[in-house]
């Protein structure tokens, strides 16, 4: 019987955990319809911590000290918060899942040896679930547009009633539980086929670009919109490729003029609203939430109120008092979470040192995929190609973190940061091999 190595059995690990995330809607919206089924997705990160642990055990994985710092200061700062705080030990672990999820990831990944075949399996797969998933964003599209009816494989969220919503207009969303959210999941990809498509210059990648561009803005999701805008402007900037440069901006231009009145008007109804909400003319609840959670922060300055207790998909599940004394109001995001933007409940939770744990771990992250990304630019086009889809991602996410908590959703922060630890580790070691 053939062995299986190590390093595959990782990698084939992350594969199955996507397509089962990816699954998890369609199948709980068909067959298993209760809370334990959908929020099972928390099982893959308890797998992963316990995995961890059991590797270093047997001393079957090489940490990587610098996700390791991280990781250990966040749980610092996030216990010196509890003993603070003073609350339920439960409501704290919850919180500490939550936010930390992102830090796990890397720090799992990046801890074993891949070899090529590995490397060129993940690029297949990032293609192939990208690729998929804005096929179906297709048919979905096709079956709203033209006949207005439910198909309940797709539509499994409030988002895609056959009546016209808010846009006048159903967002696609697929089999993921929301439209942002497929979006980011989109974008990530979007950024790795940007670069291959630069990189190695075949048709294909044409092809996938241009189905992606089509999903993320008929998903009417302005955070990933604003994601691919500020790619095309990093990219053009980076690579000084006029032809993919003309590409992109061609293909945003053909979804932007179809429906080009809905765009302007969500947009500006935004800024419209936020500045009223500024200028104390209004209530919108996105900039409440926002104005809120400087609040606290002004008042729990170093290290916020503690993990789970503002703007945490835990007070959904444990109501806070915190909140409660600062009169948070979400509108309709409660059935999400309670404040649909992830920077401030990281700040509010734990306090500015956890931010700036959390800031230097993304700078980390955008450096170092940078600096492989032109450390391999004329020897790798493969690895300079997915480092490069790194940069560019985590520079999106610096903005969308800011509006929007789906980029820490289970699915979007293990499609991710799972990718940094993989690509980060076969870039060492090729990189040493090089030096050598």
């Amino acid at each position: 019987m053939r062995k299986i190595r190590l390093s595959s059995f990782i990698i084939y690990l992350y594969f199955f955990s996507i397509v089962f995330l990816l699954l998890k809607t369609p199948l709980w919206f068909f067959f298993f319809r209760n809370n334990f089924f959908y929020r099972s997705g928390n099982i893959f990160l308890i797998l992963f911590i316990f995995l961890l642990l059991l590797f270093i055990h047997h001393k079957k994985i090489k940490i990587n000290s610098f996700f390791l710092v991280f990781f250990l200061f966040f749980i610092f700062i996030s216990m010196c918060s509890f003993l603070i705080n003073g609350y339920y030990w439960v409501v704290f672990l919850l919180g500490v899942i939550s936010l930390g999820k992102q830090f796990v990831y890397p720090l799992f990944f990046s801890g074993f040896t891949y070899d090529r075949s590995d490397i060129e399996k993940f690029s297949r797969f990032i293609i192939f679930t990208t690729v998929g998933i804005a096929l179906l964003g297709i048919i979905e599209y096709l079956g709203l547009r033209f006949f207005e009816y439910k198909i309940p494989f797709l539509f499994t969220s409030r988002d895609f009633a056959p009546k016209k919503d808010y846009f006048a207009f159903p967002r696609i969303s697929t089999i993921l539980d929301h439209s942002n959210k497929m979006a980011n999941f989109e974008l990530i990809g979007f950024n790795f086929l940007i670069s291959f498509f630069y990189f190695f210059k075949e048709k294909k990648y044409f092809f996938y670009l241009l189905i992606v561009l089509f999903v993320i803005f008929f998903s009417f999701s302005r955070q990933a919109v604003v994601g691919v805008f500020i790619t095309i402007v990093l990219f053009s900037l980076l690579t000084r490729s006029k032809k993919v440069f003309y590409f992109l901006i061609f293909s945003v231009a053909i979804p932007l003029m179809v429906n080009l009145s809905l765009f302007l008007e969500k947009f500006l109804d935004f800024f419209v609203r936020f500045e009223k909400d500024f200028m104390g003319e209004g209530f919108y609840f996105r900039a409440h939430a926002f104005f809120t959670s400087f609040k606290v922060l002004r008042d729990h300055l170093l290290f916020g109120v503690g993990p789970g207790r503002f703007g945490s998909p835990i007070t959904k599940i444990f109501p806070s008092v915190v909140e409660k004394k600062y009169a948070l109001y979400v509108g309709p995001f409660r059935y999400l979470n309670t404040m649909d933007m992830f920077m401030p409940v990281v700040y509010s939770e734990i306090g500015i040192l956890g931010f700036l744990t959390f800031f230097s771990f993304y700078m980390y992250i955008l450096l170092k995929g940078y600096d492989n990304y032109i450390f391999f630019l004329k020897k790798d086009k493969l690895i300079s190609a997915l480092n490069l889809g790194i940069f560019l991602e985590m520079v999106s996410l610096l903005f969308i973190m800011l509006v929007s908590y789906s980029v820490n959703t289970i699915i979007i922060s293990l499609f991710f940061f799972g990718a940094v630890g993989i690509i980060f580790r076969y870039s060492h070691d090729e990189k040493r091999k090089f030096k050598v």
